[in-house]
């Protein structure tokens, strides 16, 4: 069990205390991060550190145990350690066959990214109805440079976006093409429409500035903070930031894609 940040282990009190009902025959083990609660340490804290000891732990307790599976549940800042330990398993710390199903599942994800407000900055005083709007929209470089890379690594990745008019799809055509993004296509979705009647695929990970299409979407969402949202703090799930370098967000997006859709 990992907890989110600025607390510590005792959140999980309540799942200590029913432990009986909820998770017997399971052996539960509640951490502190590194920097929380009992775990003291002089280095600064950061995800890719606490990630780190917290694998060295696993290994160490799988192995003097002989424990063949195991459960991570996380909230918040732990979620974000999780999604890194996933991550660190891709990169080949576990072993080979594992790796290779992990490949594979990913192989079945179509990713999909929305743009206006996602890929491109929104502009609060603009007229998204005027006639091409969009060709003069600034990028917000880091999420398509992290759709690039996806699409680079040979998985599916695609655009998919409100359309008002076939003009504003045509821009919209220009736009991602005049930025590199040539190889993914557009998905243009009617306005007013609920994406997740258009986004397809058996397994979905969505990235999208607005709350109520996630809330609706019936795969895997996660929110992009870019500045000027999220100000109700109603979406609970995952976030990204669109300050992240495109190689974390890449890191991010994989490790929701592979992950089991409760964390």
């Amino acid at each position: 069990f990992l907890h989110t940040k600025l607390l510590d282990k005792w959140i999980w009190k309540k799942q200590k205390d029913n432990y009986e009902k909820y998770f017997k025959g399971f052996h539960c083990i509640f951490l502190d991060l590194p920097n929380h609660g009992d775990s003291k340490s002089e280095e600064e804290f950061s995800i890719d550190r606490s990630s780190e000891d917290i694998i060295d732990f696993i290994e160490y307790m799988t192995e003097w145990k002989n424990i063949k599976k195991i459960n991570i549940v996380a909230l918040g800042l732990g979620s974000q350690i999780a999604i890194e330990i996933i991550n660190k398993w891709l990169e080949g710390r576990y072993h080979a066959e594992e790796q290779k199903n992990v490949i594979n599942k990913l192989h079945k994800v179509t990713f999909y990214f929305d743009m206006d407000g996602t890929c491109s900055e929104w502009d609060l005083n603009g007229n998204w109805q005027a006639s091409h709007y969009f060709l003069h929209r600034y990028p917000i470089w880091n999420v398509l440079d992290a759709a690039r890379i996806l699409d680079a690594y040979g998985l599916t990745v695609r655009f998919g976006t409100c359309i008002t008019s076939k003009e504003a799809y045509t821009d919209k055509c220009r736009w991602k093409n005049a930025l590199g993004c040539e190889n993914i296509k557009v998905l243009g979705i009617p306005y007013g429409a609920n994406k997740d009647d258009y986004l397809v695929g058996d397994e979905r990970v969505l990235l999208d500035d607005h709350t109520p299409n996630l809330m609706d979407f019936t795969g895997k969402g996660i929110k992009l903070l870019n500045g000027i949202n999220h100000n109700g703090k109603k979406w609970q799930g995952h976030t990204i930031h669109k300050s992240w370098d495109p190689e974390y967000i890449v890191r991010y997006m994989l490790g929701v894609a592979v992950a089991p859709a409760s964390l």
